[in-house]
């Protein structure tokens, strides 16, 4: 069995395009070279990805308008736009739901505009005639979702950071990469970068 590995950027700097890694210790020396897929590369030719059949080009839609959109309305019909063409493309239902709750996580909407987009979610789904997210609709109406959902995503946030800072740390004891560079690819404040 072959083991290929590929490094798969998700950040925005064009000029960020690491393809090799270099460990010199005690004697050890290790250089491994991968290829690199730059999803900001994808940017310019969107329309390639809004017509494939690929599923993964609706993840690279979603990363993309999730670094590069900071205006929340837009964002919101960025989002919607992307949910709506999941029912268009003829996806499956359990590809649907998959690629919804992907979709949900990477594109966070600030809360007043969570209901808007439950609203705007199930009027496309009658639309459609596909409630393919009738697990949404009903997990929505149980009592204290919300707040439940807020102490978790706090802390899976606080786990988050603690694994990156972890990272981080790591990282700065190769000595490999600066600390901008760090900061820049564990997506931290270079001030948390110690």
């Amino acid at each position: 069995m072959k083991v290929l590995s590929l490094a798969v950027l998700a950040d925005t700097n064009r000029n960020y395009q690491p393809d090799t890694f270099n460990f010199h210790h005690w004697g050890l020396k290790l250089l491994f070279s991968y290829p690199v897929a730059k999803l900001i590369d994808w940017e310019a030719d969107w329309q390639s990805l809004e017509t494939s059949n690929n599923v993964f080009a609706h993840i690279v839609m979603a990363q993309i308008k999730a670094k590069r959109v900071k205006d929340s309305e837009l964002l919101l019909t960025s989002k919607l736009g992307l949910i709506r063409s999941l029912y268009e493309r003829g996806y499956s239902r359990e590809q649907v739901v998959e690629l919804f709750n992907i979709i949900d996580w990477m594109i966070k909407l600030p809360t007043p505009l969570e209901m808007q987009f439950k609203t705007l979610v199930e009027q496309i789904q009658e639309e459609k005639k596909m409630p393919y997210i009738n697990t949404f609709e009903r997990l929505a109406r149980q009592e204290g979702l919300q707040e439940g959902r807020q102490v978790g995503r706090q802390e899976a946030d606080e786990r988050a950071l603690q694994e990156k800072l972890v990272s981080a740390r790591q990282l700065l004891s190769l000595g490999v990469l600066s600390k901008e560079q760090i900061a820049e690819v564990l997506n931290l404040p270079l001030e948390k970068v110690a």
